[in-house]
């Protein structure tokens, strides 16, 4: 991750993913790299029948 924020010269940095990249590996690796992500919640996380508040 901070190779990829170097190659992007930037320090406001936010990696933007498809909700593939939520796992637990994934988010504690962005999280200890101190990475700002933005991703959509797995559909499987949300059972079909509920609605949102």
């Amino acid at each position: 991750m901070n190779a990829l924020r170097m190659m992007a010269d930037r320090k406001d940095f936010l990696l933007v993913a498809d909700s593939k990249l939520v796992s637990h590996p994934n988010i504690t690796a962005l999280l200890d790299a101190k990475v700002a992500f933005i991703a959509p919640a797995p559909a499987a996380r949300f059972p079909t029948t509920s609605t949102p508040p």
